[in-house]
Parts: structure tokens; C-alpha cells; sequence
């Protein structure tokens, strides 16, 4: 990695890639010194959301606005391409994290104590990154279709989108004083992505329960309808991987294991596994996806209907350049589920 040196002197280079390496830097160590530690804590920074978590760990006696800025200005200029400063998350965030940052900031005068709470928020930093390389991981598998071994691997991530922003109907009309009283029902919408294979979406009305038979009858949908479609596709020989949050709203249940084991049993699949993202830091590119899909239906006026809905999000999932590593994609309207965990 390059160092834009010029711009930087000592200081506002530790500041720049590792914020926890200002505790163990001398005065006397040289830059290039400073470089070969900060080398070792650049995965804390990349483990980390935002610029202004890492800010907020340098002692007040060294903290200005201008080295924060400077901080943000050199990292846009230089490593955007790399790693790009999210601003202000408005998502709620981790339990964990925000206790460990409220003791962090009740230490700032306990050196070593301070010092001991960051290995502990560092230790579990380290366990929400593995948890998120597994699903990279399984991900990339995935979309390479057969690996050297000759195993195949189908990464399949399911996540909700909030219902609140599909009420319907949107209108220019509903603006008015005469509906300011209209109680809008929603929309629940569920989007799945078979990695390297196909990208569905699944929109209910809100008469339809979305419980563990709700996600159980899509993802079976959804291996069915990719594997009508790909014919060279034999699950017989693939190991299934699930991801999902720790909602168990989406896979974290009984019907979801229970429905894999069958299929396992079955001999339907070779083998299946389950994986669940720690709470508050479940953010993936299933999310993204969700931030695209709001905008769109936000620039919708004239939505009337459930069906209006799906035409619309079919345009949106048609749209060139849109997750172009999913041959194929869906929007399908759910009328009905059949009760998985009564084994209907």
C-alpha cells in the first residue's frame, strides 16, 4: 500500500491507519517505524464502521477537529477505491459495542485500564469479522460455481425489508388533509439471493403470517426455481449454506434446521449448513440492495395496489447492471404458505 508521505507527518499518520497504535509509539520512532506498527492494527480499522469510532479512542489531549478532518480528506483523496468513511449510521447499533465505548470514554484519565477495555472491544470486534469471513467466504464459493475440487457450493441469504415502506396506496392524493387520518396497510416483502444463481423478491399482503414457514416455503421456491433453470445444477452434490441475522423472524428456528435435515436425509442435497450474523452487525449486501429498492419505490407516485407494487419492482430487478452475478431474477406475489412446522 502507498503512503502519501508528503501530506502526512508523524502524528497524523498513526491517526490516519491506526488509531489504538498511538499507545505504543515512542517520540523517538521514526515514520518509517510508526509504518511497520500501524501495518499490524490496519485490520482493527478495517474491522471498525466509521473514521470517528477510531477519533474518539485518541487521548483528549492530542483531539482537534482539523486532524480529524485532515484524517477524512487524505483517506477520500487517496484510498477511497479501497475502503470508503460511511458517514453516520441511522440504524441501531450494537448492545455490545456502545457499552464498550461508554466504558472507553469513562477511562480517558485509567491508561490501563483503558487499555484492557480496548483488548476486550478489539476481542469481539475479531468475532463479528470471522462471523462476516464465513459468509464472504461461502459467497465466493458460491459464485465459482465448481471449485478446483470439483464440490460445489450454494450460498443462499435471506433478510426482510421493512414493511413500513411499502404501504399502500401511494399517491399524490394521500397528501391531502382528507387522508391525513387513513391507516395504509403494508407490504411485507422478503428478498432472497442465491449467490452466483438468481435474486428473488417475495411480496405478501399483510394477511399472510411471515413466521418460519413463511421463509422455509420461499427458499424451497427459490432452489426450485434455479435449479429448473439450471439444468447442470445437481444439489444432490452441493453443499447448502443459509445465512441470515440473528432474527428469528428470518432462520434463526427450528423449521429452518428441521427443513434442512430432511433435505439432508432426503438425499436431496449432499449437506446443509446454517449460519446466523451476530445482532447488530449483520449489515451485508442483501442490505444495500434494501437502500436501492426504498429510493426506487420512494420515487414511485402513483403505486395503487399489491400488483402495481410488483410490476415495479420488476422494472427495478430488470435494470441493467443490476446484480449482474444472478442470472436470474423474480418477483412473485405469495397468496399462500403451507405449514412447514405441521409438517403439511
Amino acid at each position: 500500500m502507498s503512503i502519501p508521505t508528503s501530506r502526512l507527518d508523524g502524528r497524523f499518520f498513526v491517526g490516519f491507519l491506526g488509531w489504538s497504535s498511538l499507545f505504543r509509539f515512542g517520540a523517538q520512532d521514526s515514520l518509517q517505524t510508526m509504518a511497520s506498527k500501524v501495518a499490524l492494527e490496519i485490520n482493527f480499522f478495517l474491522k471498525c464502521s466509521m473514521a470517528v469510532d477510531h477519533f474518539s479512542l485518541i487521548p483528549r489531549v492530542i483531539k482537534d477537529q482539523g486532524l480529524y478532518d485532515g484524517v477524512v480528506e487524505v483517506w477520500e483523496e487517496c484510498y477511497r477505491d479501497r475502503l470508503l468513511i460511511r458517514p453516520r449510521s441511522q440504524h441501531s447499533k450494537c448492545s455490545q459495542c456502545i457499552r464498550h465505548k461508554l466504558v472507553l470514554a469513562k477511562l480517558r484519565k485509567n491508561i490501563p485500564a483503558r487499555r484492557a477495555q480496548l483488548l476486550l472491544y478489539t476481542a469481539h470486534l475479531d468475532k463479528q469479522y470471522l462471523d462476516r469471513t464465513i459468509y464472504w467466504r461461502n459467497r465466493a464459493k458460491s459464485r465459482e460455481k465448481t471449485l478446483e475440487d470439483g464440490s460445489r457450493t450454494v450460498c443462499l441469504t435471506i433478510d426482510s425489508v421493512d414493511h413500513s415502506k411499502f404501504a399502500f396506496p401511494r399517491s399524490a392524493a394521500m397528501s391531502s388533509k382528507d387522508y391525513s387520518t387513513f391507516i395504509r396497510p403494508t407490504l411485507g416483502v422478503t428478498c432472497i439471493i442465491v449467490h452466483g444463481y438468481g435474486f428473488f423478491l417475495y411480496i405478501s399482503e399483510p394477511a399472510i403470517p411471515h413466521d418460519s414457514s413463511w421463509s422455509t416455503d420461499i427458499l424451497s421456491h427459490s432452489l426450485n426455481f434455479v435449479c429448473e433453470r439450471e439444468p447442470e445444477l445437481e444439489l444432490r452434490a452441493c453443499h447448502v449454506k443459509l445465512h441470515g441475522d440473528n432474527s428469528s423472524k428470518e432462520l434463526k428456528h427450528n423449521t429452518a434446521c428441521r427443513w434442512l435435515g430432511a433435505l439432508c436425509l432426503g438425499r436431496r442435497i449432499r449437506t446443509g449448513e446454517l449460519n446466523c450474523l451476530q445482532s447488530g452487525h449483520s449489515h451485508e449486501d442483501i442490505d444495500q440492495v434494501f437502500s436501492g429498492l426504498a429510493r426506487f419505490v420512494e420515487g414511485q407516485a402513483e403505486l395503487h395496489t399489491p400488483d402495481d407494487f410488483v410490476e415495479a419492482l420488476k422494472t427495478f430487478v430488470a435494470t441493467p447492471g443490476f446484480r449482474p452475478f444472478e442470472p436470474h431474477k423474480g418477483v412473485f406475489k405469495v397468496d399462500q404458505i403451507r405449514f412447514w412446522f405441521l409438517g403439511h
